[in-house]
């Protein structure tokens, strides 16, 4: 792999009155807890439903259960939940946002000092070559990882898991983690403590379910990986296809129209040009921030059109890796 490099890119970003951007970048405790709140009642929900299914219904409904709850409580995780709360975007009150976030990732064994030092530099150098390593493009996705998106997710499991794990122990691994937090790095510390107190935690609730013997509260809390598949079907457009090493959001994002609820367990995340573009912008008013600079953005196409669309350009990609979607532009203004 070539050596990472770090340089400035010079993004475009749509014109927008200066006075409205501010009035959009406005943090609202009351908007950040209305969203999580039920987010997490509702993997509380489907948690119990879960639970209760185990102990009083065939394995086949529980294995629906599972499916559901799985669906549902991916999102409080990386693919929304922590990424949003990542931003620091969610909450006025700054302890609000880092508490979720440290609770989120505590549920979901993610290490969110690493996630969000990598996510600072995906937004930095967006799907720039030997800049951006959380999201390389041209994107793969063999077949066998799909199976693990409607089942187990395998790959997720043991690569967050694995990575907690290896922090806990006071080790960093790869050229990206390595590259984040560079030797005498003092954000070193909190990863590794944080790790930490993740791993201690986990245990002391592994420990309590062989004490109750009820183990089926390990796919609940140890286990959490399965049925993600929503999840990736809504994050893998946000980049796959699309233009690497470009200084326009716009050719290396891209926004989706999605169901409402669907946008819900998302936090609106399908306004991923938008996001990318003002960054500062809190997930709740991406869909005002839209109608505002909608006249200088790409379409928003629907979700099967959309994935019509990527299904047919990683084909391609598979003969011509060059290849990529270019997204039709107002007045070829890009």
């Amino acid at each position: 792999m070539p050596e990472i490099v770090e340089e400035k890119v010079n993004w475009y970003r749509s014109p927008i009155d200066k006075a409205v951007r501010k009035e959009l970048m406005v943090r609202s405790d009351l908007r950040g807890l209305a969203h999580i709140i039920p987010l997490i009642l509702l993997s509380l929900v489907t948690g119990w439903g879960v639970w209760y299914s185990a102990h009083h219904f065939h394995w086949s409904i529980t294995l629906v259960a599972l499916f559901i709850h799985g669906t549902c409580f991916t999102f409080i995780g990386e693919h929304a939940g922590i990424h949003e709360l990542s931003h620091g975007t969610v909450f006025k009150t700054k302890w609000l946002n880092e508490f979720f976030l440290n609770f989120c990732g505590f549920i979901a064994w993610k290490n969110v000092h690493v996630y969000r030092a990598s996510h600072i530099r995906h937004h930095m150098a967006t799907v720039h070559s030997n800049q951006d390593l959380e999201v390389p493009l041209p994107c793969r996705i063999p077949r066998w990882k799909w199976i693990g998106y409607y089942t187990f997710d395998f790959d997720r499991f043991l690569g967050a898991n694995w990575q907690i794990i290896r922090n806990s122990f006071g080790i960093l691994s790869g050229e990206w983690e390595n590259y984040l937090f560079p030797e005498g790095s003092k954000d070193r510390k909190k990863v590794f403590a944080y790790a930490r107190a993740v791993v201690a935690g986990q245990l002391l609730i592994v420990a309590g379910i062989i004490y109750l013997q009820d183990w089926i509260l390990l796919l609940l809390f140890t286990f959490p990986t399965y049925a993600t598949w929503l999840a990736w079907l809504v994050t893998i457009p946000q980049h796959a296809g699309l233009k690497p090493d470009t200084p326009d959001f716009r050719l290396c994002c891209r926004s989706v129209k999605v169901d409402p609820f669907t946008l819900f367990l998302h936090w609106n995340m399908d306004y991923h040009v938008e996001h990318h573009m003002f960054a500062g912008v809190p997930f709740y008013n991406l869909p005002k921030l839209r109608e505002e600079i909608k006249d200088d953005l790409p379409p928003m196409r629907s979700f099967s059109d959309t994935w019509k669309e990527i299904r047919q350009t990683l084909k391609k990609q598979q003969g011509d890796p060059s290849y990529c979607y270019i997204p039709e532009l107002p007045n070829e203004t890009a």
